[in-house]
């Protein structure tokens, strides 16, 4: 068994164990929500509440274990403030979670859900199979959650200083070019020369072997913000 094959299997034997340690505790068996889950996935919350049966077993356990651990924390420390619960409307989220009749919208991409959420179904027989992205490009999905609201703008706003600091830092660097020595603020400036990135010549490799070998990369999911309109 080469190393990359040995490093695979301890990383299975790792997250096996976690999954069958974690399987045993509370929090991945309850039925009642959480206050970490409050104003989360109305229809992850409406499943849970209704005993929904678990459809998705190739989420990525280490997360969720992980997930399982912060969510622990943060009840922890909400543990004293239930007064502050009471008011910012969140029992009145749950309320309206458990009155609905109907299984609520998904609110998640499909390529987030299968892979964080138990009740993933991509074939949608019985659990949730997240929003389709033909929907989302078919029509302007309303995000009603206000704090997701609040933090897709505050992630614009960041993004853009950091653009700005950005484009600074390159303009401090340009000054700096060809200069050595350290301030009279005990700042040291030094430039060294630093080797290129080697890369497989393709071409070389297609004229050889008539192919370039290739290799798939994990999936993954990326996020994109904009304006785009509003009310």
């Amino acid at each position: 068994m080469d190393g990359t094959s040995k490093l695979i299997e301890i990383k299975q034997l790792l997250l096996d164990a976690l999954k069958t340690k974690d399987a045993g505790k509370s929090r991945s068996t309850q039925v009642q929500i959480g206050p970490s889950e409050l104003g989360g996935c109305r229809r992850k919350v409406w499943y849970r509440l209704n005993n929904q049966p678990v459809t998705n077993n190739n989420e990525l356990k280490l997360a969720a274990i992980m997930g399982t651990a912060i969510h622990t924390e943060i009840e922890k420390a909400l543990a004293d403030n239930k007064d502050v619960i009471l008011e910012v409307d969140a029992l009145n989220w749950l309320e309206g979670v458990k009155a609905s009749a109907t299984t609520p919208e998904p609110e998640r991409e499909e390529s987030f859900c299968k892979h964080y959420c138990k009740y993933y179904d991509p074939f949608e027989e019985i659990g949730c199979g997240g929003l389709k992205k033909e929907r989302i490009k078919a029509e302007r999905i309303l995000i009603e959650d206000e704090q997701a609201s609040s933090q897709a703008l505050e992630y614009l706003q960041l993004d853009q200083q950091i653009k700005l600091l950005s484009d600074k830092k390159d303009d401090i660097k340009e000054a700096l070019r060809g200069i050595t020595g350290v301030t009279s603020t005990g700042v040291e400036v030094t430039w060294t020369t630093v080797a290129g990135i080697k890369q497989v010549d393709k071409e070389v490799v297609q004229d050889i072997m008539g192919f370039v070998p290739t290799k798939q990369g994990q999936e993954s999911i990326r996020l994109s913000v904009k304006l785009n309109g509003g009310k």
